[in-house]
Protein backbone atom coordinates (compact mmCIF):
# COMPACT_ATOMS: atom_id res chain seq x y z
CA UNK A 1 0.00 0.00 0.00
CA UNK A 2 3.21 2.32 0.57
CA UNK A 3 4.69 1.67 -2.67
CA UNK A 4 1.33 2.52 -4.39
CA UNK A 5 1.41 5.67 -1.94
CA UNK A 6 4.25 6.95 -3.07
CA UNK A 7 4.28 6.28 -6.62
CA UNK A 8 0.42 8.05 -6.78
CA UNK A 9 2.71 10.59 -4.74
CA UNK A 10 5.33 11.64 -7.31
CA UNK A 11 2.81 11.27 -10.58
CA UNK A 12 1.90 14.37 -12.27
CA UNK A 13 -0.40 17.08 -10.41
CA UNK A 14 -0.13 15.23 -7.31
CA UNK A 15 1.44 17.27 -4.98
CA UNK A 16 -1.45 17.44 -3.13
CA UNK A 17 -2.02 14.22 -2.55
CA UNK A 18 1.96 14.16 -1.38
CA UNK A 19 1.38 16.97 1.10
CA UNK A 20 -1.18 14.69 2.65
CA UNK A 21 1.26 12.25 3.00
CA UNK A 22 4.05 14.30 4.41
CA UNK A 23 1.02 16.25 6.92
CA UNK A 24 0.85 12.66 8.33
CA UNK A 25 4.04 12.28 9.29
CA UNK A 26 3.91 8.10 9.07
CA UNK A 27 6.54 6.12 11.10
CA UNK A 28 7.94 2.52 10.84
CA UNK A 29 6.55 2.06 14.62
CA UNK A 30 2.78 3.56 13.24
CA UNK A 31 2.92 1.56 10.02
CA UNK A 32 3.56 -1.94 11.93
CA UNK A 33 0.75 -1.26 13.91
CA UNK A 34 -1.85 -0.87 11.17
CA UNK A 35 -3.65 -3.70 9.33
CA UNK A 36 -3.79 -4.06 5.68
CA UNK A 37 -7.41 -2.11 5.40
CA UNK A 38 -6.57 0.68 8.17
CA UNK A 39 -3.82 1.29 5.68
CA UNK A 40 -5.84 0.93 2.53
CA UNK A 41 -8.21 3.49 4.20
CA UNK A 42 -5.35 6.23 5.78
CA UNK A 43 -2.65 5.88 3.22
CA UNK A 44 -4.98 5.93 0.06
CA UNK A 45 -8.94 6.31 0.58
CA UNK A 46 -9.22 9.25 2.70
CA UNK A 47 -6.61 11.76 1.14
CA UNK A 48 -7.26 10.77 -2.58
CA UNK A 49 -11.01 11.31 -1.87
CA UNK A 50 -10.06 14.90 0.45
CA UNK A 51 -8.00 16.24 -2.80
CA UNK A 52 -10.30 16.06 -5.26
CA UNK A 53 -13.47 17.25 -3.48
CA UNK A 54 -15.19 20.15 -5.39
CA UNK A 55 -12.17 19.24 -8.02
CA UNK A 56 -11.95 18.00 -11.32
CA UNK A 57 -9.32 15.17 -11.61
CA UNK A 58 -7.69 13.70 -14.29
CA UNK A 59 -8.10 10.18 -14.45
CA UNK A 60 -4.96 8.00 -12.82
CA UNK A 61 -4.49 4.52 -13.16
CA UNK A 62 -3.20 1.83 -10.16
CA UNK A 63 -0.70 -0.58 -12.09
CA UNK A 64 -0.87 -3.86 -9.74
CA UNK A 65 1.42 -6.43 -11.40
CA UNK A 66 1.29 -10.28 -10.46
CA UNK A 67 -1.52 -10.29 -8.23
CA UNK A 68 -1.25 -13.94 -7.94
CA UNK A 69 2.16 -13.28 -6.11
CA UNK A 70 0.52 -10.90 -3.80
CA UNK A 71 0.42 -13.18 -1.03
CA UNK A 72 1.55 -12.53 2.74
CA UNK A 73 0.83 -15.26 5.94
CA UNK A 74 -0.93 -17.55 3.27
CA UNK A 75 -3.75 -14.58 2.60
CA UNK A 76 -3.60 -12.26 -0.47
CA UNK A 77 -4.58 -8.55 1.55
CA UNK A 78 -4.00 -6.46 -1.68
CA UNK A 79 -6.96 -8.89 -3.44
CA UNK A 80 -8.96 -8.43 -0.80
CA UNK A 81 -8.60 -4.60 -0.48
CA UNK A 82 -9.35 -4.34 -4.65
CA UNK A 83 -12.80 -6.86 -4.32
CA UNK A 84 -14.12 -5.10 -1.37
CA UNK A 85 -12.50 -1.14 -1.13
CA UNK A 86 -11.86 -0.26 -4.32
CA UNK A 87 -15.39 1.42 -4.46
CA UNK A 88 -14.13 3.74 -1.81
CA UNK A 89 -11.55 5.41 -3.70
CA UNK A 90 -12.49 8.41 -5.67
CA UNK A 91 -14.19 7.37 -9.42
CA UNK A 92 -11.48 8.97 -11.35
CA UNK A 93 -8.82 6.34 -9.52
CA UNK A 94 -8.99 3.10 -12.15
CA UNK A 95 -7.08 -0.19 -11.65
CA UNK A 96 -5.09 -1.96 -13.72
CA UNK A 97 -4.14 -5.74 -12.57
CA UNK A 98 -2.13 -8.78 -14.26
CA UNK A 99 -2.97 -11.98 -12.82
CA UNK A 100 -3.00 -15.63 -13.16
CA UNK A 101 -6.77 -16.37 -13.88
CA UNK A 102 -6.95 -18.77 -10.68
CA UNK A 103 -10.71 -19.62 -9.29
CA UNK A 104 -10.77 -17.53 -6.37
CA UNK A 105 -8.77 -14.63 -7.69
CA UNK A 106 -11.30 -14.13 -10.90
CA UNK A 107 -14.06 -14.91 -8.42
CA UNK A 108 -13.26 -11.55 -6.23
CA UNK A 109 -12.62 -9.61 -9.55
CA UNK A 110 -15.46 -10.89 -10.68
CA UNK A 111 -17.62 -8.47 -7.90
CA UNK A 112 -16.05 -5.11 -9.80
CA UNK A 113 -17.48 -6.02 -13.45
CA UNK A 114 -13.48 -5.71 -14.72
CA UNK A 115 -12.67 -5.18 -18.11
CA UNK A 116 -10.52 -8.55 -19.22
CA UNK A 117 -7.91 -8.82 -21.56
CA UNK A 118 -6.80 -12.98 -22.27
CA UNK A 119 -3.29 -13.30 -24.07
CA UNK A 120 -5.46 -14.96 -26.75
CA UNK A 121 -7.46 -11.46 -26.97
CA UNK A 122 -7.13 -10.01 -30.83
CA UNK A 123 -5.50 -6.87 -29.24
CA UNK A 124 -3.01 -8.45 -27.14
CA UNK A 125 -2.00 -10.74 -30.36
CA UNK A 126 -2.09 -7.26 -32.58
CA UNK A 127 0.17 -5.67 -29.84
CA UNK A 128 2.26 -8.89 -30.14
CA UNK A 129 2.54 -8.53 -33.88
CA UNK A 130 3.66 -5.25 -33.90
CA UNK A 131 6.18 -6.13 -31.55
CA UNK A 132 7.73 -9.22 -33.46
CA UNK A 133 8.02 -6.24 -36.51
CA UNK A 134 10.03 -3.91 -34.60
CA UNK A 135 12.43 -6.99 -33.34
CA UNK A 136 12.59 -8.06 -37.00
CA UNK A 137 12.79 -5.13 -38.88
CA UNK A 138 16.66 -4.53 -39.36
CA UNK A 139 17.49 -7.75 -39.70
CA UNK A 140 17.95 -7.70 -43.29
CA UNK A 141 15.11 -10.02 -43.95
CA UNK A 142 14.35 -11.11 -47.72
CA UNK A 143 11.69 -8.23 -48.05
CA UNK A 144 9.09 -6.65 -45.99
CA UNK A 145 6.12 -9.58 -46.69
CA UNK A 146 8.63 -12.18 -45.18
CA UNK A 147 9.28 -9.91 -42.45
CA UNK A 148 5.38 -9.75 -41.52
CA UNK A 149 5.12 -13.85 -41.79
CA UNK A 150 7.60 -14.07 -39.48
CA UNK A 151 6.33 -12.23 -36.90
CA UNK A 152 3.28 -13.79 -37.44
CA UNK A 153 4.81 -16.89 -36.71
CA UNK A 154 6.64 -15.77 -33.61
CA UNK A 155 2.94 -14.65 -32.48
CA UNK A 156 2.03 -18.26 -32.82
CA UNK A 157 4.83 -19.80 -31.14
CA UNK A 158 4.06 -17.33 -28.11
CA UNK A 159 1.05 -18.06 -27.31
CA UNK A 160 -0.08 -14.77 -26.65
CA UNK A 161 2.79 -14.61 -23.65
CA UNK A 162 5.16 -11.05 -24.38
CA UNK A 163 7.70 -13.04 -21.82
CA UNK A 164 8.31 -15.48 -24.62
CA UNK A 165 8.38 -12.48 -26.63
CA UNK A 166 11.27 -10.84 -24.79
CA UNK A 167 13.42 -13.91 -24.71
CA UNK A 168 13.04 -14.09 -28.61
CA UNK A 169 14.21 -10.01 -28.46
CA UNK A 170 16.67 -11.35 -26.76
CA UNK A 171 17.90 -14.19 -28.24
CA UNK A 172 17.87 -12.01 -31.79
CA UNK A 173 19.91 -9.22 -30.18
CA UNK A 174 22.85 -9.84 -31.53
CA UNK A 175 22.26 -11.28 -35.26
CA UNK A 176 22.78 -8.77 -37.88
CA UNK A 177 20.62 -11.06 -39.88
CA UNK A 178 18.02 -13.01 -38.84
CA UNK A 179 16.59 -15.74 -41.57
CA UNK A 180 13.19 -17.64 -42.14
CA UNK A 181 14.76 -20.90 -40.65
CA UNK A 182 16.27 -19.24 -37.58
CA UNK A 183 12.71 -18.03 -36.88
CA UNK A 184 10.96 -21.69 -37.30
CA UNK A 185 13.77 -22.67 -35.03
CA UNK A 186 12.20 -20.81 -32.11
CA UNK A 187 10.67 -22.66 -29.56
CA UNK A 188 7.18 -23.47 -29.62
CA UNK A 189 5.93 -21.60 -26.66
CA UNK A 190 7.87 -20.43 -23.67
CA UNK A 191 7.82 -23.65 -21.84
CA UNK A 192 9.76 -25.24 -24.73
CA UNK A 193 12.21 -21.89 -24.63
CA UNK A 194 13.05 -22.67 -20.70
CA UNK A 195 13.22 -26.40 -21.67
CA UNK A 196 16.25 -25.76 -24.35
CA UNK A 197 17.73 -23.14 -21.95
CA UNK A 198 17.69 -25.89 -19.21
CA UNK A 199 19.15 -28.12 -21.46
CA UNK A 200 21.94 -25.87 -22.08
CA UNK A 201 22.90 -25.18 -18.25
CA UNK A 202 21.93 -28.25 -16.96
CA UNK A 203 22.62 -31.13 -19.76
CA UNK A 204 20.04 -33.33 -18.37
CA UNK A 205 22.26 -33.89 -15.16
CA UNK A 206 19.65 -33.38 -12.41
CA UNK A 207 21.93 -33.72 -9.46
CA UNK A 208 24.36 -31.05 -10.19
CA UNK A 209 24.91 -27.94 -8.23
CA UNK A 210 23.47 -26.02 -11.28
CA UNK A 211 19.78 -27.41 -10.48
CA UNK A 212 19.88 -27.69 -6.97
CA UNK A 213 20.80 -23.92 -7.02
CA UNK A 214 17.50 -23.53 -9.30
CA UNK A 215 15.49 -25.79 -6.65
CA UNK A 216 16.72 -23.31 -3.35
CA UNK A 217 16.07 -20.52 -5.65
CA UNK A 218 12.74 -21.64 -6.72
CA UNK A 219 12.10 -23.01 -3.23
CA UNK A 220 12.66 -20.18 -0.97
CA UNK A 221 10.30 -17.68 0.36
CA UNK A 222 12.19 -14.79 -0.42
CA UNK A 223 14.84 -13.74 -3.33
CA UNK A 224 17.73 -16.23 -2.23
CA UNK A 225 20.61 -13.73 -0.69
CA UNK A 226 23.93 -14.62 -2.41
CA UNK A 227 25.80 -16.44 0.60
CA UNK A 228 22.60 -18.11 1.98
CA UNK A 229 22.65 -19.81 -1.36
CA UNK A 230 26.11 -20.92 -0.64
CA UNK A 231 25.52 -21.55 2.30
CA UNK A 232 22.64 -24.66 0.92
CA UNK A 233 24.68 -25.54 -1.69
CA UNK A 234 27.56 -25.85 0.73
CA UNK A 235 30.24 -25.13 -1.99
CA UNK A 236 33.49 -22.49 -2.11
CA UNK A 237 32.46 -18.52 -2.96
CA UNK A 238 33.97 -18.73 -6.88
CA UNK A 239 31.93 -21.90 -7.82
CA UNK A 240 28.77 -20.07 -6.37
CA UNK A 241 29.33 -17.11 -8.95
CA UNK A 242 30.02 -18.83 -11.56
CA UNK A 243 26.74 -21.27 -10.87
CA UNK A 244 25.13 -17.29 -9.78
CA UNK A 245 26.46 -15.94 -13.42
CA UNK A 246 25.17 -18.51 -15.85
CA UNK A 247 21.95 -18.07 -14.06
CA UNK A 248 21.34 -14.91 -14.08
CA UNK A 249 18.89 -14.80 -17.48
CA UNK A 250 16.41 -16.82 -15.32
CA UNK A 251 17.60 -15.10 -12.09
CA UNK A 252 19.05 -12.02 -12.31
CA UNK A 253 20.99 -10.44 -8.76
CA UNK A 254 19.30 -7.29 -7.49
CA UNK A 255 20.86 -6.51 -3.88
CA UNK A 256 23.16 -9.34 -3.85
CA UNK A 257 19.84 -11.70 -3.89
CA UNK A 258 18.36 -14.04 -6.58
CA UNK A 259 15.47 -12.87 -8.06
CA UNK A 260 12.96 -14.98 -10.37
CA UNK A 261 13.01 -13.10 -13.82
CA UNK A 262 9.35 -14.30 -14.24
CA UNK A 263 7.15 -16.79 -12.17
CA UNK A 264 6.14 -18.87 -15.11
CA UNK A 265 9.53 -20.52 -15.01
CA UNK A 266 9.06 -21.09 -11.24
CA UNK A 267 5.45 -22.79 -12.31
CA UNK A 268 6.99 -24.82 -15.16
CA UNK A 269 9.41 -25.80 -12.57
CA UNK A 270 6.78 -26.67 -10.22
CA UNK A 271 4.70 -28.01 -12.86
CA UNK A 272 2.22 -26.22 -11.89
CA UNK A 273 2.35 -24.04 -15.44
CA UNK A 274 -0.98 -22.38 -16.85
CA UNK A 275 -1.39 -20.86 -20.44
CA UNK A 276 -4.39 -18.68 -20.19
CA UNK A 277 -6.91 -21.53 -18.60
CA UNK A 278 -4.88 -24.22 -20.40
CA UNK A 279 -2.90 -26.60 -17.91
CA UNK A 280 0.29 -27.14 -19.47
CA UNK A 281 2.22 -30.17 -17.83
CA UNK A 282 5.94 -30.37 -17.70
CA UNK A 283 6.83 -33.23 -19.16
CA UNK A 284 10.67 -33.07 -19.35
CA UNK A 285 12.89 -33.85 -16.23
CA UNK A 286 13.57 -30.56 -14.61
CA UNK A 287 10.56 -30.81 -12.49
CA UNK A 288 11.37 -30.48 -8.70
CA UNK A 289 10.70 -32.32 -6.12
CA UNK A 290 9.39 -30.50 -3.04
CA UNK A 291 9.63 -32.32 -0.26
CA UNK A 292 12.85 -33.73 -1.31
CA UNK A 293 14.14 -30.15 -1.11
CA UNK A 294 12.03 -29.17 1.79
CA UNK A 295 14.29 -31.92 3.49
CA UNK A 296 17.72 -30.61 2.52
CA UNK A 297 17.08 -27.51 3.17
CA UNK A 298 15.66 -28.09 7.05
CA UNK A 299 18.95 -30.87 7.52
CA UNK A 300 21.62 -27.43 6.28
CA UNK A 301 19.04 -25.20 8.46
CA UNK A 302 19.27 -27.30 11.65
CA UNK A 303 22.78 -28.00 11.16
CA UNK A 304 24.09 -24.07 10.63
CA UNK A 305 21.99 -23.48 13.68
CA UNK A 306 23.20 -26.58 15.63
CA UNK A 307 26.92 -26.44 15.04
CA UNK A 308 27.50 -22.59 15.89
CA UNK A 309 26.92 -20.71 18.78
CA UNK A 310 24.51 -18.71 17.47
CA UNK A 311 24.30 -16.20 20.18
CA UNK A 312 28.23 -15.67 19.87
CA UNK A 313 28.34 -12.32 17.24
CA UNK A 314 32.08 -13.90 15.56
CA UNK A 315 29.70 -16.96 14.44
CA UNK A 316 26.92 -14.85 13.18
CA UNK A 317 29.30 -13.06 11.28
CA UNK A 318 31.15 -15.83 9.46
CA UNK A 319 28.49 -17.34 8.75
CA UNK A 320 26.24 -13.89 8.40
CA UNK A 321 23.58 -14.33 5.63
CA UNK A 322 23.45 -18.51 5.89
CA UNK A 323 23.36 -18.12 9.37
CA UNK A 324 20.22 -15.68 9.14
CA UNK A 325 18.56 -17.15 6.43
CA UNK A 326 18.06 -20.55 9.01
CA UNK A 327 17.12 -19.12 11.61
CA UNK A 328 14.44 -16.52 10.29
CA UNK A 329 13.01 -19.84 7.86
CA UNK A 330 14.01 -23.12 9.66
CA UNK A 331 10.49 -22.82 10.70
CA UNK A 332 8.84 -22.57 7.89
CA UNK A 333 10.24 -25.25 6.10
CA UNK A 334 10.23 -27.56 9.27
CA UNK A 335 5.96 -26.40 9.14
CA UNK A 336 5.72 -26.87 5.22
CA UNK A 337 7.01 -31.09 5.84
CA UNK A 338 4.21 -31.33 8.67
CA UNK A 339 7.88 -31.83 11.49
CA UNK A 340 5.59 -30.30 14.27
CA UNK A 341 7.88 -32.01 17.22
CA UNK A 342 11.29 -30.79 15.50
CA UNK A 343 9.30 -27.16 15.05
CA UNK A 344 8.86 -27.17 18.06
CA UNK A 345 11.89 -27.54 19.63
CA UNK A 346 13.14 -24.97 17.75
CA UNK A 347 10.30 -22.73 18.88
CA UNK A 348 10.99 -23.58 22.78
CA UNK A 349 15.10 -22.59 22.11
CA UNK A 350 16.09 -18.89 24.05
CA UNK A 351 18.99 -18.48 21.66
CA UNK A 352 16.84 -19.14 18.87
CA UNK A 353 14.43 -16.70 20.30
CA UNK A 354 17.03 -13.82 20.95
CA UNK A 355 18.41 -13.83 17.27
CA UNK A 356 14.99 -14.83 15.55
CA UNK A 357 13.97 -11.23 17.23
CA UNK A 358 17.14 -10.03 16.19
CA UNK A 359 16.51 -10.45 12.27
CA UNK A 360 13.50 -8.40 12.54
CA UNK A 361 10.19 -9.11 11.21
CA UNK A 362 9.22 -9.93 14.34
CA UNK A 363 5.29 -10.28 12.82
CA UNK A 364 6.69 -13.28 10.83
CA UNK A 365 7.88 -14.65 13.75
CA UNK A 366 4.58 -14.34 15.83
CA UNK A 367 3.16 -15.70 12.54
CA UNK A 368 5.53 -18.92 12.67
CA UNK A 369 3.93 -19.72 16.18
CA UNK A 370 0.13 -19.48 15.04
CA UNK A 371 0.50 -21.74 12.06
CA UNK A 372 2.70 -24.03 14.64
CA UNK A 373 -0.60 -23.99 16.77
CA UNK A 374 -2.78 -24.57 14.09
CA UNK A 375 -1.04 -27.26 12.11
CA UNK A 376 -0.99 -29.08 15.94
CA UNK A 377 -4.81 -28.32 16.23
CA UNK A 378 -5.39 -29.68 13.16
CA UNK A 379 -3.63 -33.40 14.20
CA UNK A 380 -4.02 -33.60 17.74
CA UNK A 381 -7.42 -32.07 18.29
CA UNK A 382 -6.00 -30.12 21.24
CA UNK A 383 -3.66 -26.78 21.78
CA UNK A 384 -0.31 -27.35 22.84
CA UNK A 385 -0.37 -24.38 25.52
CA UNK A 386 3.17 -24.26 26.26
CA UNK A 387 3.20 -22.67 22.71
CA UNK A 388 0.50 -20.57 22.98
CA UNK A 389 1.71 -19.02 26.34
CA UNK A 390 5.21 -18.08 24.27
CA UNK A 391 2.92 -16.37 20.73
CA UNK A 392 0.39 -14.78 24.04
CA UNK A 393 3.52 -13.35 24.61
CA UNK A 394 5.03 -12.42 21.45
CA UNK A 395 1.30 -11.10 20.28
CA UNK A 396 1.39 -8.69 23.23
CA UNK A 397 5.06 -7.36 22.89
CA UNK A 398 4.65 -7.09 18.39
CA UNK A 399 4.56 -3.23 19.47
CA UNK A 400 8.05 -3.40 21.75
CA UNK A 401 9.49 -5.52 19.49
CA UNK A 402 9.33 -3.29 17.05
CA UNK A 403 11.06 -0.80 19.26
CA UNK A 404 13.70 -2.88 20.79
CA UNK A 405 13.60 -6.54 20.50
CA UNK A 406 16.78 -6.85 22.69
CA UNK A 407 14.20 -5.50 25.66
CA UNK A 408 11.09 -8.01 25.21
CA UNK A 409 13.18 -10.90 23.99
CA UNK A 410 14.98 -10.92 27.18
CA UNK A 411 11.10 -11.11 29.07
CA UNK A 412 10.12 -14.02 26.70
CA UNK A 413 12.99 -15.51 26.83
CA UNK A 414 12.93 -15.63 30.76
CA UNK A 415 9.31 -17.09 30.39
CA UNK A 416 10.81 -19.61 28.17
CA UNK A 417 13.50 -20.94 30.31
CA UNK A 418 10.94 -21.29 33.17
CA UNK A 419 8.74 -23.38 30.68
CA UNK A 420 11.61 -25.67 29.71
CA UNK A 421 12.72 -26.35 32.98
CA UNK A 422 8.73 -27.14 33.97
CA UNK A 423 8.13 -29.84 30.92
CA UNK A 424 11.77 -31.56 32.03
Amino acid sequence: IMNIALQISVAPNMKDFRKKLEDMQVTRVSLSEMNLISLFTQILVEPLNAISENKEMEPKAILIDALDECIHNDTNGILRCISQYFTKLPSWTKVMVTTRPEVPIMQELNRLKPTLLEPSETKNLSDLQLYFEYVLKDKKMENKEIEIDAAKLLVKKSGGVFVYASKVAVRFDEMKTVTQKDVESCPDGIFDFYQEQFDRYIDGNTNSNVFKAIEYITISPEPLQEEALQMLLQIGKGECRTIINLLSGFFPVRDHRLHVYHKSITDWLLDQAYQGSERIPNESIYVIDVEEVQERICQRCFDLINNNNILLTKDYLKHKYGLKYAIKYIIHHYLHLNKLFEARQVLLRHDWIIVRALVGESYNMYQDYCKYLQLYLNENQKRDDTIYYISACLRLGLPGLAKNPQQICGQIVGRTINIRKKEK
